[in-house]
């Protein structure tokens, strides 16, 4: 089995992480129900397998609370951190697509300050509540085209990744449109792994085995520039199939 990827999910309370997290598990695996309360407390993970690549899902609670104690939410870091280990991370920025808070408008300035000023290049914006947006006759382009200039910052600067969950889709259908994007921004970083495979080992593995995954063309060894296949790189955000 090739080694797998870390998938951390990341946002406020109520945006629906921990649902999230089960689609992608295709398992209830975490506490999901409607609460005016926090349901996650502590940082949680399982994995699952999807064509030989093992991913490990981490649920974690509002770890950006303003009212949160700084030595809580540092411990709810460093515990994030050690499960995810030395494997490499992609972050899941889970937001609700009815709502965008004060407390999300620099939500990517405390993830800097909690996983490294490069965190957003590693980051897919995950909207949740999709059937909002099918209710109202909306694309997520729509949406995103008319949203709050915060939200649209949060977007760009996360590469414009971003894909759509939703109740009423099919878990699979939906992971494999987030592994699309996922596998779409390795592809990015492949040109700088080229240049540290001593340090990154599996790495390029795993890249290849993600594009295996969802059909994509092989990475060449040589190659400097990149075309993305799927239009929604290009787009300024939008479903990755």
């Amino acid at each position: 089995m090739v080694p797998g990827v870390n998938i951390v999910l990341l946002g406020m309370t109520g945006t629906g992480k921990s649902a999230s997290a089960n689609a992608i598990l295709g398992r209830d695996r975490f506490p999901s129900r409607a609460s005016s309360m926090p349901v996650t407390t502590e940082v949680q993970r399982a994995e699952t397998e999807v064509k030989g690549i093992c991913m490990q899902v981490i649920d974690t609670p509002d770890m950006f609370d303003e009212d949160m104690q700084p030595s809580l939410r540092a411990k709810l870091v460093e515990d994030c951190k050690r499960v995810c280990g030395s494997g490499s991370c992609v972050y899941l920025l889970v937001m609700h697509v009815s709502r965008f808070t004060d407390g999300e408008r620099d939500i990517l300035t405390k993830m800097e300050r909690a996983f490294g000023r490069h965190v957003s290049e590693r980051t897919v914006v995950l909207f949740t509540r999709g059937e909002d947006l099918r209710r109202a006759g909306l694309s997520l382009d729509d949406f995103l085209r008319s949203s709050h200039p915060g939200l649209q910052k949060i977007v760009q600067k996360c590469g414009n990744r971003c894909v759509l969950f939703e109740k009423s889709r099919s878990n699979q259908s939906q992971v494999e449109e987030l592994l699309e994007t996922v596998s779409g921004m390795m592809k990015r970083e492949r040109v700088s792994t080229n240049s540290e495979e001593g340090k990154m080992g599996w790495w390029p593995g795993l890249i290849t085995r993600l594009i295996d995954l969802i059909g994509g063309e092989p990475w060449p060894a040589d190659a400097g520039n990149f075309t993305p296949r799927s239009s929604q790189m290009e787009k300024p955000c939008g479903l990755a199939l």
